[in-house]
Parts: C-alpha cells; sequence; structure tokens
C-alpha cells in the first residue's frame, strides 16, 4: 500500500500568529518576542527553511498533479479527433486542479525554486544535510521543466496535440526522466518535512507553556494531522498497517476535528475573526480528508481486495494533500 503522493507541509513560523488582530499589538509583540527572538534557534531554522517550503507547496506540488494528471490520460481518447474532455479529463473533474496551458506552467514556475545565493547560504548553514539534495533536486527540476515544454504536459487549449503513437515514443524517454525526479523530491521533502515538523512542534511547546493555548489550537490540530498521517504513511510503506491502527487513527482524528465546529479557539468564547476565518477555510478539506479515511477503513472491514484498499489510501492522501494546501493558503493571505 505503498502511496507515491504529496507530503504535506505547513509553512513554519507564520501560521502561530494568525489568531491574532492587527491591533493587538502589544500581544503581537510578546508573541514575536517568544517565537522570535534575534538568536531563537527554532526562528532562524524556520527562515532559512521558508523558501525550500514555498517552493515545495507552490511549485513540486503543481509539477506532481500534473504529472499525476498526464499519466492518468488514457492514450487512445487523446488523438487529435477526440472531444477536448476525453483528451484532457483532468480539466473537467468536479475537483478541477489542473489549469490549461500557460496559467498552469506560470502558477508552477520552477524559478520559484532557485534560491538565491544568500537563501542557499542560509539554507545550508542551518541544515547542511539538505545541500546536496536540494541541488539535485533543481538540476531533475529544470530538466523536466524543460522537456514538458516540447508537448502538451500542459493541457493546452485549442493546440493540436500529439497522436498516441508519438506519446508512446516520447515517454520511452520522458517517465524514466520523470520518476528520477519524483524520488528525489521526495527523498527532500522527506528531509525537509521532518525538519518542519520539528521546528513547529517546538513552537507549540513554547505557546502552550506561556499558556496561550487559544493560539495554538489550529496549529497545534494541523500537526496531529499531520504526525497521525506520516505514521499511518509509514506502516503502510512498511506494509505493517493494520484496521486497528487505522481505526484508532480516525477516533483521535474525529475527536480532534469535529469537538466544535463553532469556535476554532478552547474556552474563547469571542473567537478572533481571522482565526475563525482560518478554521473554516479548513473545514471542508478536513471533512473530505476524514471521509476517504473512513471510507479506507470500512473497505478493509468488507475485505475488500488490496488494490481497492491501496487505491482508498492514495485517495485519502490526496484529501491530506488538499488539507494542508488550503491551510498554508489560507495563513499565506495574511504574510
Amino acid at each position: 500500500m505503498n502511496r507515491n503522493t504529496l507530503i504535506g507541509i505547513c509553512v513554519a513560523g507564520v501560521i502561530v500568529f494568525s489568531a491574532l488582530k492587527p491591533r493587538d499589538v502589544t500581544l503581537r509583540s510578546m508573541v514575536n518576542g517568544w517565537l522570535g527572538l534575534a538568536g531563537s534557534v527554532e526562528q532562524s531554522q524556520a527562515s532559512a527553511l521558508r523558501p525550500l517550503i514555498s517552493c515545495l507547496n507552490f511549485v513540486d506540488v503543481s509539477w506532481r498533479r500534473a504529472y499525476e494528471d498526464y499519466r492518468a490520460r488514457d492514450p487512445e481518447v487523446e488523438s487529435p479527433g477526440k472531444a477536448l474532455a476525453d483528451r484532457y479529463p483532468e480539466l473537467f473533474q468536479a475537483a478541477q486542479r489542473t489549469q490549461p496551458g500557460s496559467s498552469a506552467r506560470g502558477a508552477g514556475r520552477p524559478d520559484q525554486c532557485v534560491l538565491a545565493a544568500d537563501q542557499k547560504r542560509r539554507l545550508v548553514e542551518k541544515f547542511p544535510d539538505l545541500g546536496a539534495v536540494y541541488a539535485r533536486y533543481v538540476t531533475a527540476l529544470l530538466r523536466v521543466d524543460e522537456f514538458t515544454r516540447r508537448f502538451d504536459f500542459y493541457p493546452v487549449l485549442g493546440a493540436r496535440p500529439d497522436s498516441a503513437a508519438d506519446k508512446a515514443a516520447r515517454d520511452v524517454e520522458f517517465v524514466p526522466m520523470a520518476e528520477a525526479f519524483l524520488r528525489v523530491s521526495s527523498e527532500l521533502r522527506t528531509q525537509v518535512d521532518a525538519a518542519d515538523r520539528r521546528i513547529r512542534e517546538a513552537q507549540l511547546n513554547l505557546l502552550r507553556q506561556r499558556d496561550h493555548s487559544q493560539m495554538a489550537f489550529l496549529p497545534g490540530l494541523i500537526q496531529q494531522t499531520r504526525e497521525e498521517m506520516h505514521a499511518l504513511t509509514v506502516a503502510a510503506a512498511a506494509q505493517t498497517l493494520t484496521q486497528a491502527q487505522l481505526a484508532a487513527a480516525i477516533e483521535r482524528l474525529k475527536t480532534s476535528w469535529v469537538w466544535d465546529t463553532t469556535d476554532p479557539r478552547p474556552g474563547i468564547g469571542d473567537a478572533d475573526d481571522e482565526a475563525r476565518r482560518n478554521w473554516f477555510r479548513v473545514q471542508t478539506p478536513a471533512t473530505e480528508y476524514l471521509q476517504a479515511l473512513h471510507e479506507l477503513n470500512d473497505h478493509w472491514l468488507n475485505h475488500a481486495d488490496p488494490q481497492r484498499l491501496s487505491d482508498d489510501f492514495a485517495l485519502a492522501g490526496k484529501h491530506f494533500d488538499r488539507l494542508i494546501d488550503a491551510y498554508n493558503t489560507a495563513v499565506l493571505l495574511q504574510f
């Protein structure tokens, strides 16, 4: 049940302030003092990691989705004489993920992953092990991006697509190149995710120690969700995941996510407007993620075949990715 999907990464060192309004200058300054001291190890690490997280969230995610959609196209219906909806089904799905042509390519420009000299220096200084992996990642990303400019990797409305035979011949070179890129991408994501989770945990602990649980609520909930999915993914990859383990994770997440659908901060009746908006922005993808886990669990209890369970797990992973994307988008609107 190994899945080739995205590893959700939360923006470190920023989202913890989403519960504060601009007018809360004094309290904001206090929190900045606790979490953002010039000599703070976590603050400096988060600052060094943030450009790479942005690259993975907005470029790597877009490319992986486009590649998944490209591979899912049926070569028999991709011929020039077929209807647009048959050639590019990803454009007509209920939850559209892929934009046509230049819009999609512009949204995931690889130059956004080419760090400036100072950014690269700080990254290597704070995370020495990331330097070599990052260099291989950028090289592989630029290579696959250049290759995809030769054909309709991103749907090109109005253009005459290649024939099925041309696509098959091209994929002999392209698919191994893309899979090699995905391997180094996954390696980088794993390392960045581990570093980011370590930083985030330290920041959350500091907020809790200062007795500001209302500010730590949503970041803490996202952190818990990430940790649960990480544990499930590791177990699935090792083929040690059990139905009991899955059911227990679902119960923990359900208890955390649905305890109160109106107030994002425990014990606070007058919730901050921005905190409330962030809470409601993630409600739909969170619900869909939990529903996907429930479906996997139900099929497991009903003795579904292994392929069905594998597909269910992959679908749950996609909903998890969308939840993390929605959360990142919500908090980035404010900073």
